[in-house]
């Protein structure tokens, strides 16, 4: 059997019942559950829904801390238009206190060379997302951007990242959708 022969063979019993039933294939292999967590293949139990919702709470809840204590919000509470989650506009969040300022990248970068009392010429990190293979697919055929994102981070040197806690990294900071 040719090289080309196995790949169609191969892709076609991957492949079979796809147009009948269309749902996403996703081998995996695990010990025990939850570390297939939210796998788009299968529906979630209830345990496993609760298991995600109690973190989102709890995360909601030490982030809500976070800004009503750096935001000096009067009654220490966040305001009803963003204490549900909702997504804000830039506007829209500096007229409800939730930021000091609008810009654009050069402004946030100036400001926090301001913050650090670092020269105007001190150098700027730019980070290049790691290659992953499942985004060659929707970059084929499309020009790619060689200009990578820059990230800005002001964060104290006392802030260290730790095991099981939930972290949000953007990904429109990283790549062009």
């Amino acid at each position: 059997m040719s090289h080309r022969q196995y790949r169609g063979h191969h892709a076609g019993h991957q492949l079979r019942g796809t147009f009948q039933n269309p749902r996403p294939f996703h081998p995996h292999v695990q010990k025990r559950r939850p570390k297939d967590l939210l796998n788009p293949s299968r529906p979630a139990s209830e345990a496993e829904k609760k298991l995600v919702q109690d973190m989102v709470a709890e995360t909601f809840e030490k982030f809500s801390s976070i800004v009503v204590t750096e935001r000096d919000f009067p009654d220490q509470k966040l305001p009803t238009e963003v204490a549900d989650g909702r997504i804000v506009s830039g506007k829209q969040a500096f007229d409800l206190k939730l930021i000091d300022a609008t810009g654009y990248l050069q402004d946030a970068i100036a400001d926090a060379r301001e913050i650090a009392k670092l020269p105007e010429n001190a150098p700027v990190i730019r980070y290049n997302a790691p290659f992953h293979f499942s985004r060659l697919f929707r970059f084929l055929g499309q020009k790619q951007d060689t200009n990578p994102k820059v990230q800005v981070s002001l964060v104290p040197e006392s802030f260290h990242l730790q095991a099981g806690k939930l972290y949000y990294l953007s990904t429109h900071l990283f790549f062009r959708q």
